[in-house]
């Protein structure tokens, strides 16, 4: 992995990253002496139980998984817990959200009120400009002469 900015700077050697496209190894006539072409097999949710069979003669790791695989989805325990885990994360995601939507919805509503009072202000010291009396201003917005008097400061 290499820095964004400098190309030249190595991060580390010791990781990789390979990106598998699964539609184009669909496509492709498969090689069973290909360990990586086996495991691409098996993550298909649509293996046949004999083609299954065979990548686990073939490739140990692969029975190893799927025995695993086996016990976790059978015990009543694990299932639980993953399905607990899973909810906990679509409400965690869920909250994320909602709480992202009402920060929006918050800012929106506190950008049209300082606009608001931006206009007021702006009205107030034309108003004022033009020897409008203040009493007649505060009147005119619903306040008190030392609101105005306030806002003006």
């Amino acid at each position: 992995m290499y820095d964004d900015r400098d190309k030249s700077l190595l991060l580390t050697d010791a990781f990789e990253v390979h990106f598998l496209e699964m539609p184009k190894f669909e496509r492709m006539e498969k090689d069973l002496n290909n360990s990586l072409h086996r495991w691409l097999m098996y993550l298909d949710e649509k293996l046949p139980d004999a083609l299954l069979k065979e990548l686990m003669k073939m490739d140990p790791q692969i029975k190893k998984t799927e025995d695993l695989l086996l016990k976790l989805s059978s015990d009543e325990e694990t299932y639980r817990l993953y399905e607990a885990r899973e909810h906990s994360l679509l409400e965690r995601n869920s909250l994320i959200a909602d709480s992202e939507a009402r920060g929006i919805e918050k800012g929106i509503e506190l950008g049209i009120e300082k606009g608001e009072k931006r206009a007021m202000v702006r009205t107030i010291k034309m108003m004022l400009e033009k020897k409008m009396d203040i009493s007649f201003i505060a009147e005119f917005y619903g306040r008190s002469v030392e609101e105005i008097e306030k806002l003006m400061e």
